[in-house]
């Protein structure tokens, strides 16, 4: 581990290797999704010719935005990659591994191939998720070098290091194969206290409730928190038809935060949808210290979109008394990955803090704080 944090201390130093120019202004784009739709917007925007958009659903003739869309195996693709033209890759998304498609698009012979985090970094996109310019990395050297040390197990030092570089090198094959089967409670992590008394933020439509009822835990209690009422509406027939496997159930349709009150919220977004300056409609949020200031949970779970901290100081008192496990996703904005552990540290001197990966592409990494034993 030694070895590891000097490696991340020099990353940090050098700031990532010096940006390749792309030496021409044509680009070719792989995925016509809407990554890829917004990413060739940006590109004219900047002054780039978008030549083609290649996609593997890409029917015959068929154009988006007036640009045409190839199959990668088609002769067209072929031909774009002979004629030297740079491929950015316009997938970011938690569904997708990556590293086949770059495979596959390398057995063509592109020259270059841009991931999507370089295309970004080229790019000036705005801000999205965990991505930035690099050098929002700089004034965060000693945050994140304490960040690394929070964490004592190999596998959490990997992680972490694995996020931080990939953001300043951009190099995919640090994406690992995430563990996608045992989101919120991975195997070599010992499990919360039994029976579950669970607070589950961002409670979308009950996934991973059934995935702790799939996996055969037993559960006592469960406060579930989702503010979209699309979501919300399906979360109560999910829960309505799992009653007694569920214990005493409280479902609220509420964001979470610091303290009791209105917001903003951006709705219809599926698992996106979050508390947003910009919303187009109100949503009560509250405080779990105030809602449930008698729960006694033995396990919280937040995924709500960047509004992770603020609900962990909103839960402090909770926290403090019952010494829950904590799974907190940390891949909302570029900072969370460090600021999140910190304040979990906080609030929870004692215990074990670890990292893990559970989708593609740097989404849901998830930081965890498991109590000491009582």
């Amino acid at each position: 581990m030694a070895g590891l944090r000097e490696k991340l201390a020099q990353l940090l130093r050098e700031g990532g290797p010096p940006l390749e120019s792309l030496r021409t202004r044509e680009l070719v784009l792989y995925g016509a999704g809407n990554c890829g739709r917004a990413t060739a917007a940006l590109a004219r925007n900047q002054g780039f010719e978008v030549k083609a958009f290649l996609d593997q659903r890409a029917d015959a003739g068929r154009s988006i935005y007036g640009l045409p869309c190839y199959s990668p195996s088609s002769p067209e693709a072929r031909q774009l990659a002979a004629a030297g033209i740079p491929l950015g890759l316009a997938i970011f998304n938690c569904a997708t591994d990556v590293q086949p498609i770059i495979q596959s698009l390398r057995d063509m012979h592109f020259a270059r191939i841009l991931s999507f985090y370089e295309l970004h970094e080229h790019l000036q996109g705005e801000p999205q998720f965990w991505l930035t310019s690099r050098r929002f990395y700089r004034d965060w050297s000693t945050e994140i070098m304490e960040g690394f040390d929070l964490f004592q197990d190999e596998e959490s030092n990997r992680v972490y290091y694995d996020y931080i570089a990939l953001r300043l090198t951009f190099d995919t094959a640090l994406l690992g194969k995430p563990d996608q089967a045992n989101q919120y409670f991975p195997a070599d992590l010992p499990r919360p206290r039994m029976p579950l008394r669970m607070i589950d933020g961002g409670a979308f439509t009950g996934d991973t409730i059934q995935m702790v009822l799939a996996k055969g835990l037993a559960v006592a209690a469960l406060a579930a928190f989702e503010p979209d009422p699309g979501n919300f509406q399906k979360l109560s027939q999910f829960a309505g038809k799992s009653l007694e496997q569920l214990g005493d159930v409280s479902l609220f349709p509420c964001g979470l935060g610091r303290e009791t009150a209105v917001g903003r919220f951006a709705e219809g977004q599926g698992g996106g949808s979050a508390l947003n300056s910009g919303g187009k409609t109100f949503v009560q949020i509250v405080a779990l210290d105030q809602v449930l200031p008698n729960f006694a949970p033995t396990f919280i779970k937040l995924d709500i979109e960047g509004a992770e901290p603020d609900a962990l100081l909103g839960a402090a008192g909770l926290i403090d008394r019952s010494q829950p496990t904590l799974a907190i996703c940390v891949y909302h904005k570029p900072e969370h990955l460090w600021v999140i552990p910190r304040l979990i540290r906080r609030l929870m001197p004692q215990g074990r803090l670890a990292l893990r990966s559970h989708q593609f592409n740097g989404f849901d990494v998830v930081a965890y704080a498991i109590p000491d034993e009582r």
